[in-house]
């Protein structure tokens, strides 16, 4: 259907104003089909239009991100983050590219931040065990995993915690 999608937002004029959500849309359709590049010039023609659409700076940073360029996706955040500085969602991905970037003390400050604004969020809670693992506090590690599993008891949560602490999946499915 993605490829549906496509049509139908490319058939929105520029004139339109509902361009930049179509443009948008488009992104993470070329997201969902895995061609991250095509994705990310959508993207970022959408932030170049409206560079205050929270899910579009949230999406354009994540797809640098998945292209490789962790450390521009990091200041990508932070620059949004300072206009932005509650929005948890920009948070979150800030912290799972300093994650991804091998920064784990990083991650943990801005996912204590995030945290107090969504406290309820179980993948934050996932990213911090994995930060927290990741330096070597494996009781604080075992906590933040125990609340993300109280607040999203899903198999995937003991998959990815079991993957991160052990490098293998023993959870029975």
């Amino acid at each position: 259907e993605y490829q549906e999608a496509l049509k139908c937002f490319s058939s929105v004029s520029v004139c339109d104003p509902n361009y930049t959500w179509a443009v948008y849309e488009s992104s993470l359709c070329y997201g969902q089909l895995g061609d991250n590049e095509t994705a990310y010039e959508k993207c970022k023609e959408a932030y170049d239009l409206d560079k205050e659409d929270a899910a579009v700076i949230a999406f354009l940073g994540n797809l640098l991100d998945e292209l490789g360029r962790t450390r521009e996706a990091i200041e990508f955040f932070k620059v949004n983050i300072q206009k932005k500085p509650y929005n948890a969602n920009l948070l979150y991905n800030l912290a799972v590219c300093y994650l991804n970037n091998d920064q784990p003390i990083e991650a943990e400050e801005v996912l204590l931040r995030e945290i107090r604004i969504r406290p309820f969020h179980a993948s934050s809670h996932l990213a911090l065990a994995k930060a927290n693992f990741a330096m070597g506090r494996i009781a604080q590690s075992y906590l933040a995993y125990n609340m993300a599993i109280l607040m999203s008891p899903d198999v995937s949560y003991l998959t990815e915690f079991e993957e991160a602490v052990t490098g293998e999946n023993d959870t029975l499915s």
